[in-house]
Parts: structure tokens; sequence; C-alpha cells
């Protein structure tokens, strides 16, 4: 039987160059005390606020980062000069760049989300959650939507870690029976540099979880995103 490897690694040529619709896209979240938007709300935020921007779209990349599309370049590079804020929420934003929503490889992260699958509605409550958490390294939280029933695909616990700690599948014995459930770890994308390579300064931010649910905190701070966005203009 021919069993799948853990990685798999595959050899591309993007395309990225000063005509590529990339250079007119921006890469922003909402920071402060609330609740995040979504894409539809956010694109209905943009249209209404960035009056001078026409038709810009919106892409949700991770549930907290968005990506912005331009018509032009010299839309994207006014609006990154101003100060936006949406119900209370600033919006920070950067040029997109290569690497925007990935981490660096050697970075280490304090807990993870889990979805684990096909839980069976009689064992749908927080002491069993409680019990699987601490089989992935130790329970902190279960989603409020898994509470509350909102659906009942997964139910999505946060855990300690480490990642090494956190198993493929979960086994439950409830009067008699054995459940096998398949657990999904959602771990961010990562990036590194090949073997030889020499990095190369592509403005990349430096990403931070800032400990609050799974949203990112962007380091950079606003007058290096403009210098950056200037000096790469054509």
């Amino acid at each position: 039987m021919n069993v799948a490897s853990e990685n798999s690694m595959l050899t591309v040529s993007s395309d990225v160059d000063d005509s590529n619709l990339l250079r007119r896209c921006l890469v922003g979240r909402f920071c402060g005390e609330g609740d995040m938007p979504i894409r539809n709300e956010v694109r209905r935020w943009a249209q209404q606020t960035w009056k001078g921007a026409h038709n810009v779209q919106v892409y949700d990349m991770s549930g907290f980062l968005f990506l912005f599309e331009f018509q032009t370049r010299r839309m994207a590079e006014h609006v990154i000069m101003g100060e936006w804020k949406r119900q209370g929420l600033t919006l920070k934003l950067e040029w997109w760049s290569p690497t925007v929503g990935a981490f660096p490889d050697e970075k280490r992260f304090d807990w993870f989300w889990i979805r684990v699958l096909g839980l069976p509605l009689q064992l749908w409550n927080n002491k069993v959650m409680e019990k699987i958490g601490d089989e992935c390294g130790g329970w902190l939280e279960t989603e409020e939507e898994t509470e509350i029933k909102n659906h009942l695909r997964w139910a999505r616990i946060r855990v300690r870690g480490p990642r090494e700690k956190i198993p493929t599948k979960i086994e439950i014995v409830d009067n008699g029976l054995i459940y096998s459930l398949p657990v999904w770890v959602e771990s961010p994308a990562t990036y590194r540099l090949m073997e030889g390579e020499k990095r190369a300064d592509r403005g990349d931010s430096d990403i931070l979880l800032d400990g609050t649910k799974d949203r990112p905190m962007l380091l950079e701070d606003r007058n290096r995103v403009l210098e950056r966005g200037k000096g790469s203009a054509t």
C-alpha cells in the first residue's frame, strides 16, 4: 500500500513585475476591540469610504487579513497615505509582498486552533471539549460557534500544543463504541530560504501573533510602509 509523504515540494515560477496587478494591491487588517468584519462588510465599507478609488476588489485572505486590489497604483498610493477607521477599528495597511500572511519557518507559536471532525452529538459538551484539548497539549478555549452548536461539521478548540503534541486522529470510547475522529490543525503558512540563496530585500513585514484569537500583529510602522511604497513605485 502506498502511503502519502507528510510533505511535498513543487517548483514553480511566479510572475511578479511592475505591470503585475499585485503591484497595485494593499493588504490590511482591522485592529482594536470589537468584532472583526467579514468580506462583504469590508467591501461595502471600502466602496463608501474610498469614493475616489473606483471598483476596489476585496478578498478575504485568512479571516483577519484582507487584500485590496485597486485599478491603478496611484489609487493605492492615495489610500495607504490616509488613516482609516471602521466602527472603532483601525485599518492598518501595507503593500503586498510575496510573504504577506506567512511566517518565518523558525517562528514558534504558543497555541493553535484545531478542528475535530464528526464529533457525535451526544459528545458535544464542554467536558468532552476540554478532554480533547488536554490531549492536544492543553485546552485553552472552545470557539463560541461550537459552544452554541451553530453548525455540527466540526468542533473548533484552541489548544496549547506544541504542534508535535497534536495528533491527526483522536479516538473516543463511549458506551462500548470507539469513535475515530480526524483532527485538523490550523497551522499558519511559513516560508524559508532555499539553501544557497541570498535573501532579497522584498520589504517583507515582521508578523507576530498578538495573543488575541488568531489575529496577527503587523509590527511595521506606517512610515516604513509609505517609504517602501514610494521607493518601489514606477
